[in-house]
């Protein structure tokens, strides 16, 4: 389901060829990869700029090739990713591990050991996901708890997603939602959108699409096209805004214009239908042809996507008759 989805973390430099840079680093000052790192975290996730997808991708692999554990760690989940972004399409495992690795040998753990907060969460991030090494919930929560009583908001998102859906721990909505609050007031878009969709949900607090809504606005507001895709599907449905098909619309283009599959996909479908914008299936067809054309996991398949609300969205892959 979609709030058990890990909001995918990205990275970057000046070459987008995926490839790492076969020990010819660009070394800096740890202070100043630190700095790339953490001005890609907020391109990512917001809390401080305007999200950019791309320019995080930048930022990342930047730090990392210039040999910063942390964010190399950021580069094995990107490389793990499910090709949801446009400028990597499809996961690569192989990528994924050899930056997770790396991140290991260039001291990832020693940092966390010796009390550096992004250290800390960036190794619970992949003791949870198994990268580079053993996967291990409860190590994950361990590094988390430490990162989070640090200060580092990230974590405190991670927990969230920790207790919500109950990994290595009884699942607890209540405690998921205060971890997520926290991060929240530090403007993480990724921990406003747990929280729309524990709204949206209703799972073990009131179902409550108004505000469910405002917290989808307040990603969407700093650029996270999932957001923005959430808050179009809100307009399109009537829930916890006014019913706008136009509105809808607006919301979907956005998340389109970042490359946002969902996005693409829900647009193309109002250009089919004509609902809040002049119907044209020949623009219909040429954004479900644009997914079609995109690498994915799911090859020439409809694409089910899991949704704000916890079901999932399929959207077909090629043009309408």
């Amino acid at each position: 389901m979609w709030i058990r989805c890990v909001i995918v973390i990205l990275a970057l430099i000046t070459r987008l060829d995926g490839q790492p840079a076969d020990g010819k680093l660009m070394r800096g000052s740890e202070s100043d990869l630190t700095a790339v790192y953490e001005t890609g975290m907020k391109y990512f996730r917001g809390g401080g700029l305007r999200i950019d997808h791309n320019k995080a991708f930048e930022h990342f692999r930047q730090a990392a090739e210039g040999g910063l554990p942390e964010a190399q760690a950021e580069l094995a989940l990107l490389y793990r990713s499910n090709g949801l972004f446009d400028f990597l399409n499809a996961a690569d495992y192989q990528q994924a591990t050899t930056w997770a690795e790396r991140a290991l040998q260039d001291g990832l753990r020693e940092k966390a050991n010796a009390g550096t907060p992004s250290a800390q969460y960036e190794l619970g991030q992949l003791y949870l996901s198994g990268l580079g090494i053993a996967k291990d919930d409860a190590k994950a929560r361990e590094w988390y708890e430490r990162a989070a009583a640090n200060g580092n908001c990230d974590a405190k998102r991670a927990l969230g997603f920790i207790y919500l859906s109950g990994r290595g721990v009884e699942k607890s909505v209540v405690t998921a939602k205060k971890y997520f609050e926290e991060a929240a007031s530090a403007n993480l878009a990724s921990a406003q959108l747990f929280l729309a969709a524990i709204y949206s949900g209703g799972d073990g607090i009131p179902k409550d699409y108004t505000k469910a809504a405002e917290w989808f606005r307040q990603a969407a507001d700093q650029g996270d096209p999932s957001a923005q895709d959430a808050l179009g599907v809100r307009y399109e449905k009537g829930q916890g805004v006014p019913q706008s098909f136009a509105k809808a619309a607006e919301y979907y283009q956005q998340a389109a214009d970042r490359g946002f599959r969902l996005g693409i996909g829900h647009l193309a479908r109002l250009y089919e239908e004509g609902n809040g914008v002049p119907k044209d299936r020949a623009k219909a067809a040429e954004l479900y042809s644009k997914l079609a054309t995109q690498k994915h996991p799911q090859g020439e398949k409809d694409l089910k996507q899991p949704n704000a609300t916890g079901g999932s969205t399929t959207i077909p892959l090629r043009p309408p008759p």
